[in-house]
């Protein structure tokens, strides 16, 4: 008798299996065996084959009675097993085939797909793992239907053909080009964990992501075969949660690939659009080329439909918020015309049905006069006609302070010529400044400028135009400009909704409420540029004028114009506020000489460092949390005794724990969580000189209405005691970064350039964004 193969210490201790138990279930056997004292006859040992009653046979390896080792099995319908037995059962790895072609190759336990392993359909159909070995070996496989999908065109389950499984409409059936195939983890027979179901390789139909208990379940990436793809959250086999997803449709040309055409990010349930989300149209009309501004809706969804409360912004500017049912405007709404005028009322199949229109005029009227407006029902919306000037000024608060209607109705008239004189100028500035920036943003491009460009100027472009006509504000400080812009439409088209008494519809500032709700950068997730970064026509020319405004009564001018009436003074100081940016434009056209202001200024409006400040929004969004807190200021006496020494005078500094981040809570950051190798304060960069350029560069600049003092004079005196403590918006936040540390660079160039005595080369200067890039990217969160 030949010696037993080496086997498992487990095995070769346990009771040996006696060959006449299995009398009732073996027909024969053909091999080696062993004699035992346990046993009164030989036991199967070595290599043999088994046939067993029912029909189906094992070949391979025996050890002590039981199949052990490699073996193979074979079942009257088919099915074929090869690979590891251990103690009777099919664990360890091996092979299963199907009459039907379909394969498994993989990790097995108790007779089931479990572990790491791949599995392909074969031609006639899906069958499942087969079940795990009964005492007697008898139980074959069946073949359920597995792996099926629902498909985007006629939301139809997709398996493969004659395959029929519980609950399935066999007349849904879509048969597939080509065989599934599954790899990935398994547990007890089934898909669960992380894997790759390819469920048509012909159509590129697949999904990569976790499966539960043999369905989608968990993050995953689904992709049609049209090209459109899903990423996000997946229960029970269908999305539900979070997600996002892109339609597609062929490309033009034969090397092209699929063209997106439609994005939703938000979520899901049931495989539908349920809850807030996100819907954009990336492409007007039947063109394939992509499209600057877009059709988007930003709100609530039912059912995979427009229904509840939700915005709708239109490519040219306008907009709709209010209620939606089944895709519709349906409700009380407001809708916003590019030009200014906005429609308050209800809405019914898309249609306005009862409502009127909120205009500059209706500002200034009172609330009697305004509910004769609400008599009549009103038509589908129309086109807004134009005020005088084409568009709507809601400049009421900035109108002489008395009960005369008369004369305060005079006061927009005259606003209004004035606009209306330098309209096509106006507009031209505005193209222009849209078409130059847009041409920079496309270096080295073959043609002269985009294909499309676009209409709308985005809110720093117009912070880039004004800086290059002499007037720069921070990005807080246009901001505050731009919400006195918004404000006032909004008043106006609430005090419109109370004279109808339907104001109770109209408390939700549901774009505002959105914002807060946006998780990313809207750029970037879905190709849009979010509502309050973009700024309309009208909206250009009411913030020159609140600019004016506040230009005319911060300034010191008594000495420097002649008495004006009051209805005109806001007027004249409109355009002279347009003439003095066109003379700064042509005057900064012709300038070249530059300061290190002048330069920073130019890479704080540039596109790209805003670009750095979106890659690393969510760590500057925690340093600016962790700036608002108190236990950082109260490590700020470094920081406080070097602005201490510099004014000279304790008393008069800000010394407040205030919550909000400041200027000091900033150079406490800057000390405090910058990395040990590249800190930002050194023996040639001080806290003095941070604050200094800060200063500089936080100063507003307009062009003096003073003709005895230019305003770089002004700038060169230092920041006065309560600078330290004037609190930061989140974008003034992000810009004083960049300012201290490009300071710092210049000041260390211009340090080792006057040095004489090193003969060590200047320090590299780097653009203001990389400086940024490499900051952020080594800071000690």
């Amino acid at each position: 008798m030949e010696s037993p193969p080496p086997t498992a210490s487990g095995v070769a201790q346990s009771q040996p299996l006696d060959a006449r138990v299995l009398a009732n279930v073996v027909r024969s056997y053909e091999g080696e065996t062993l004699q035992v004292s346990e046993c009164g006859s030989p036991v199967y040992h070595g290599k043999g084959r088994l046939e067993f009653s029912t029909g189906f046979a094992y070949m391979g390896d025996f050890c002590r009675g039981r199949m052990h080792g490699i073996g193979r099995m074979e079942w009257q319908s088919g099915v074929v097993y090869e690979g590891d037995f251990t103690h009777n059962e099919i664990t360890g790895n091996g092979t299963y085939q199907w009459p039907n072609g379909s394969s498994y190759a993989g990790q097995v336990q108790g007779g089931k797909r479990h572990g790491r392993g791949v599995f392909l359909t074969g031609d006639l159909g899906v069958t499942q793992q087969p079940k795990a070995l009964a005492d007697d070996e008898s139980v074959e496989p069946k073949p359920p239907q597995l792996f099926g999908y629902h498909s985007l065109e006629e939301e139809e389950e997709t398996v493969d053909p004659g395959v029929e499984g519980e609950g399935c409409d066999p007349f849904t059936l879509v048969t597939a080009q080509s065989n599934a195939r599954y790899d990935g983890e398994w547990v007890c027979g089934l898909p669960h964990g992380y894997g790759e179901l390819v469920f048509d390789a012909a159509r590129q139909i697949r999904y990569e992501g976790q499966f539960v208990a043999g369905k989608r379940e968990g993050q995953g990436h689904m992709y049609y075969s049209d090209g459109s793809v899903f990423v996000g959250d997946w229960k029970d086999d269908v999305k539900c949660g979070h997600g996002v997803m892109t339609w597609m449709i062929p490309g033009d040309e034969e090397d092209s690939g699929p063209i997106p055409i439609e994005r939703y990010d938000g979520e899901w349930l049931d495989d539908c659009q349920q809850g807030f989300g996100r819907h954009v149209w990336l492409r007007s009309g039947l063109s394939t080329a992509p499209s600057r501004e877009k059709n988007w809706y930003e709100g609530e969804f039912r059912d995979g439909l427009r229904d509840g409360n939700g915005v709708f912004f239109y490519a040219n500017g306008a907009r709709y918020e209010g209620e939606w049912r089944a895709n519709v405007k349906d409700g009380y709404g407001l809708f916003f015309y590019e030009n200014g005028r906005v429609f308050v009322g209800l809405f019914r199949q898309d249609r306005s049905v009862e409502g009127c229109y909120a205009t500059a005029e209706t500002a200034l009227k009172p609330a009697e006069t305004m509910s004769e407006l609400t008599a009549a029902a009103v038509s589908p919306l129309p086109s807004a006609s134009p005020s005088i000037a084409g568009i709507m000024l809601f400049i009421n608060n900035l109108l002489p302070m008395t009960g005369d209607l008369a004369a305060r109705e005079k006061a927009q008239k005259a606003v209004e010529h004035a606009a209306l004189r330098i309209n096509t100028d106006l507009r031209a500035l505005y193209r222009g400044c849209v078409k130059e920036m847009r041409r920079a943003s496309v270096p080295g491009a073959s043609t002269p400028e985009p294909e499309d460009i676009g209409t709308l100027l985005e809110v720093f472009e117009c912070r880039q135009l004004l800086s290059q006509c002499g007037f720069y504000f921070t990005n807080g400080q246009l901001e505050s400009f731009l919400q006195s812009v918004r404000r006032a439409q909004r008043a106006s088209a609430l005090a419109c909704a109370a004279s109808q008494e339907i104001a109770s519809h109209f408390q939700q500032n549901l774009p505002l409420e959105n914002c807060s709700r946006s998780s990313g950068d809207l750029l970037n997730r879905l190709e849009v540029v979010p509502s309050h970064q973009l700024l309309l026509f009208r909206e250009f020319v009411e913030l020159l004028v609140r600019i004016a405004h506040w230009r005319a009564t911060t300034a010191e001018i008594d000495d420097t114009r002649e008495s004006e009436e009051p209805t005109s003074s806001l007027a004249e100081a409109f355009t002279s506020l347009y003439e003095r940016m066109i003379r700064g434009r042509q005057e900064a056209q012709r300038d070249t000489s530059t300061s290190w202001l002048t330069l920073l200024r130019t890479q704080l409006l540039g596109k790209t460092l805003r670009l750095v400040f979106e890659k690393h929004h969510d760590r500057l969004l925690r340093l600016y949390t962790n700036c608002s807190t108190s236990p950082s200021l109260r490590q700020s006496s470094g920081v406080q005794k070097e602005l201490e020494d510099d004014d000279g005078s304790s008393e008069q500094a800000d010394n407040r724990l205030e919550a909000a981040v400041s200027i000091r809570s900033l150079l406490v950051m800057l000390r405090n969580d910058a990395s040990k190798e590249s800190p930002v304060f050194t023996a040639t960069f001080h806290v003095r000189d941070a604050l200094h350029a800060l200063n500089r560069a936080f100063t507003v600049s307009t062009p003096s209405l003073d003709v005895g003092q230019s305003h770089e004079e002004s700038l060169d005196e230092g920041p006065d005691a309560f600078f330290p403590g004037m609190e930061l918006a989140f974008s003034e936040f992000l810009d004083a970064i960049a300012v201290v540390l490009y300071r710092k660079q210049q000041m260390t160039v211009e340090t080792s350039d006057q040095s004489l005595e090193t003969e060590a080369k200047p320090s590299q200067e780097l653009p203001l964004y990389a400086l940024v890039d490499h900051f952020l990217q080594t800071m000690a969160m």
